[in-house]
């Protein structure tokens, strides 16, 4: 993904993402999120730079959702769990 023009705020989530696009004109105020995979905790600083607050029970929680997300996926051939 490349960031869209217009935004006051860009969020680059994880090492990869920030490595290609910190230097991109469009961007206005970068948030960088570093981490390979970035950590909940990087996550919830990042969105409360921006004023977005994460509740504590969704990041308490977050193995659960992705789990119940990855069940969509399973048994189908183009998905590659490794990519995830």
């Amino acid at each position: 993904m490349e960031p869209s023009p217009g935004m006051n705020k860009t969020v680059l989530f994880g090492k990869c993402q920030f490595e290609k696009n910190k230097d991109h004109p469009y961007i206005n105020e970068m948030i960088p999120i570093k981490g390979c995979s970035p950590t909940m905790e990087e996550v919830k600083e990042a969105f409360s730079q921006i004023g977005i607050e994460i509740d504590p029970m969704i990041i308490k929680k977050i193995d659960k959702g992705v789990g119940i997300l990855m069940k969509k996926y399973e048994g189908k051939p183009e998905f590659e769990e490794k990519f995830f």
